[in-house]
């Protein structure tokens, strides 16, 4: 079993040195206020939120929004549910994915035509052979999807596609090991592989995340916190960022490029060795700033504006790092991550796992069908001056 297959099965037994890792060279450690925000005099936001359960037996993975009215949202067992009323009403698809799959990206480049990627593993986590990646396709905003290509002994974690034609898959190779990286320029029917292209990955390095500007440029993250970049559509890659000194159990999940070219990383972790969370900035000129957060981890967030910043995820409700109780929560920072408020929590949803933006509000779910939008209002929005 490689590293990171060993982190995410929560079996790491490599020893986690505490407060060796939060010295100067890698930022300020973060804190985590629990305090009811309304209470605190410095604080510029209200919120509010109205929730619903899909599913209350079903994982919920992934949601995208792609304006005020129409979303979707995917989870296990292969289901996607999608509005056209701003979450009003729902409706069910089922994928012809098999058992054991869930999906692990959705992309929609209008209101009817969009991908999702869907991941089945295997009964065995040691059958490498048995895991399968998928990529499906809509033409009618998820009533019905059709398979265009799958591959055995792969995991995709994202797919992202900027229009109608140009779009990407990343992942990892389960049987050799290293980064599955995708691309296509004709819709999905035809996929390219582009992963040899990236210079001096590791054999355990893949990909967890891809942010795509237009048809040729691209950030591509790896999950040990590699950050590549390319503006001729993958043919080269250029190695902008390396996230040095960061504990082995940190999950790097997360890339994304904000209006003023600044660079962030999410990264997270929930194993035996404790839970924490770090957010990286490179700002312009290559410097950098790094926040890390303890006893939350923070598997998604969501900028308002380049410091304010809502995430999702889960705290521990015990001190057993492994096996206690957790709780999804809602957090909001106002200072890029160096500090943290609650600001919803449900004790019945273990976490909750992705976000998606509309015009400043979010849309947010997480195990047991939860399915929450969260507004908010205050001085600060995006764009405001």
């Amino acid at each position: 079993m490689t590293r990171r297959l060993l982190v995410l099965s929560l079996f790491a037994n490599l020893a986690f040195s505490g407060c060796s890792y939060w010295g100067q060279t890698v930022g300020s450690e973060g804190r985590l206020h629990t305090k009811d925000r309304s209470k605190r005099e410095s604080l510029t936001r209200r919120w509010s939120s109205k929730s619903l359960k899909l599913n209350e037996d079903l994982t919920l993975t992934v949601v995208n929004f792609i304006d005020k009215s129409h979303g979707w949202i995917g989870g296990y067992e292969g289901t996607v549910y999608s509005t056209d009323d701003g979450g009003r009403t729902w409706q069910t698809a089922k994928l012809p994915t098999g058992p054991n799959s869930y999906v692990s990206g959705i992309s929609f480049s209008g209101s009817a035509i969009g991908w999702v990627a869907v991941r089945r593993d295997p009964p065995e986590v040691m059958d490498r052979k048995g895991y399968k990646s998928i990529v499906l396709r809509t033409d009618n905003a998820g009533r019905s999807w059709q398979e265009q290509r799958a591959w055995n002994g792969t995991q995709i974690y994202r797919v992202r596609f900027i229009n109608n034609e140009v779009g990407w898959l990343v992942g990892r190779k389960l049987e050799d090991g290293g980064l599955f990286v995708m691309h296509t320029t004709d819709g999905g029917s035809n996929w390219v592989e582009l992963s040899s292209n990236v210079i001096n990955p590791t054999n355990n390095d893949f990909a967890t995340d891809i942010y795509a500007i237009d048809r040729s440029r691209a950030t591509l993250l790896t999950v040990e916190g590699k950050v590549y970049s390319t503006v001729d559509g993958g043919q080269r890659w250029t190695q902008d960022l390396t996230i040095r000194d960061e504990p082995e159990q940190t999950f790097m999940a997360k890339v994304g490029v904000l209006g003023n070219g600044t660079v962030w990383v999410l990264g997270s972790t929930d194993s035996k060795e404790g839970m924490w969370t770090t957010i990286v900035r490179q700002f312009a000129g290559d410097s950098s700033k790094r926040f890390r957060t303890g006893d939350v981890r923070i598997k998604d967030i969501s900028f308002l504006s380049e410091d304010e910043i809502v995430g999702c995820g889960s705290m521990s409700n015990s001190d057993d790092a492994l096996f206690g109780s957790r709780t999804g929560v809602v957090l909001y920072s106002s200072d890029a991550g160096h500090s943290w408020e609650k600001i919803y929590s449900d004790a019945e949803s273990r976490t909750l796992n992705a976000i998606a933006t509309v015009d400043g509000n979010f849309w947010i779910v997480g195990d047991h069908g939860l399915t929450l939008y969260l507004s908010a209002s205050g001085s600060s929005r995006p764009g405001d001056k």
